[in-house]
């Protein structure tokens, strides 16, 4: 690094640090400023009081250098709108835009907690408290999607988790609408590019860092979708899995090389990570836009999946769906036999206790019908004699026996139609 530069860096440092002694005790409206949580090339973030409600928020603040910069100005602005489009309960929230002494400020929810940089630096972690915090960021970019806004700077420095395991996107200074077009002078097509690259502005136009989740088009200066963002996702998902970076060189063009030519390195996946996960991660990283995984709720299922111990353990490698839906078939075919099989025995048992009754009673067994059987007939009266008229319409029984196949009926009259 030349002197020149250093000497650059460190005068823009202390008058950052200026800035910012000069900015703690100062009240803006009725919020007090009460400490300085961080800052980036699109603002200084603040932690305030809000005397009003009593409670504290965090006071984004345009840089001084681009109060007058209308551009900035616009993207400002156009990031207080999109926040207050997004109700989620992984975007951190915007409680207002307000302005002071001509300088523009943004009042936002203040989410306790670490970076989701800092949480990857204290692993390695379980593998499901990993896809636990990649569910609720896919779960927030797909409500982002759903409204037609791509976030463009998905990174884990831009990701707050709670001590309760929320996480909250934050930061969507440069979000945009689906389609925008970049007009001519803007400078909206290379400042994306630029501001996605560094944590910190070190001198107008100077921007140090690296880009390990830009998209290979977005890297290219191309226009972009929400298949960025899904880009971004994997190399999050990566980093929370690996503790590494999927993409990084020793130089930002190096970096950018990786991106655009190289695959991660999917060795350091740890191996216990479930295989549609594994699926799941080079699908968000492919380097063609089309073959990317085309739906961010796409993610959200699988992961959904993933942590749900209800479902069906994966198949092994190899395996697929038709295999999985074969052997469900042959298991019902299997059951199906077993209750034929179950029938079957049992009208046989029945079966058997049956002859054995047949053949243990002397009366069936002889041919013998010793014992009393009745006869039931209805009687019509033929005779004119209306005496035993009460036989015809009641049923008449007798005591029957049988030897040598004669039925006899003893003591019991038979009326029978005339011949």
């Amino acid at each position: 690094m030349s002197l020149t530069v250093r000497k650059r860096e460190l005068c823009f440092t202390n008058l950052a640090e200026h800035r910012t002694l000069a900015m703690i005790g100062k009240s803006i409206r009725h919020y007090e400023i009460l400490s300085k949580l961080g800052e980036g090339g699109m603002g200084e973030v603040y932690l305030a009081r809000d005397g009003r409600l009593d409670r504290e928020v965090a006071i984004k603040a345009l840089p001084e250098l681009y109060i007058e910069d209308s551009e900035r100005l616009t993207r400002f602005e156009r990031e207080a709108k999109i926040l207050a489009s997004l109700n989620h309960p992984n975007i951190g929230s915007i409680y207002g835009l307000e302005e002071d002494e001509g300088r523009r400020f943004l009042v936002l929810e203040l989410v306790e907690g670490e970076t989701l940089r800092e949480w990857i630096a204290r692993g390695p972690h379980p593998i499901n408290d990993g896809l636990a915090i990649a569910f609720q960021i896919a779960s927030a970019l797909e409500a982002a999607h759903s409204k037609g806004i791509i976030h463009r700077d998905l990174k884990p420095a831009n990701v707050q988790v709670t001590p309760q395991g929320q996480i909250k996107v934050l930061d969507f200074g440069l979000a945009r609408p689906f389609g925008f077009e970049s007009e001519p002078g803007s400078g909206d097509a290379v400042l994306p590019q630029a501001s996605t690259l560094v944590p910190q502005l070190t001198l107008a136009g100077v921007l140090l860092g690296t880009a390990p989740y830009m998209s290979p088009e977005q890297s290219r200066g191309e226009a972009v979708d929400k298949r960025t963002d899904i880009w971004a996702f994997g190399c999050c998902l990566f980093e929370i899995l690996t503790g590494h970076r999927a993409f990084e060189g020793p130089s930002f063009h190096d970096t950018l090389t990786l991106i655009r030519e190289r695959q991660p390195q999917w060795d350091r996946v740890p191996a216990e990570t479930p295989q549609r996960i594994r699926d799941l991660l080079r699908r968000c990283l492919s380097k063609q836009a089309q073959h990317r995984l085309h739906d961010i709720a796409d993610a959200r299922i699988e992961l959904a999946d993933a942590l749900d111990p209800a479902v069906d353990a994966e198949p092994s490698s190899g395996d697929d769906a038709a295999g999985a839906k074969r052997r469900r078939s042959a298991l019902s075919r299997l059951l199906s036999l077993a209750v034929a099989v179950s029938l079957g025995i049992a009208a046989l048992l029945v079966g058997l206790e049956i002859f054995s009754r047949w053949q243990t009673r002397p009366d069936l067994a002889g041919g013998e019908l010793s014992a009393s059987r009745v006869v039931v007939a209805v009687f019509e009266n033929q005779t004119g004699d209306p005496a035993p008229a009460w036989q015809s319409r009641a049923p008449t029984t007798s005591r029957v026996t049988r030897s040598n196949s004669t039925l006899k009926s003893p003591g019991t009259p038979t009326l029978g139609r005339p011949s």
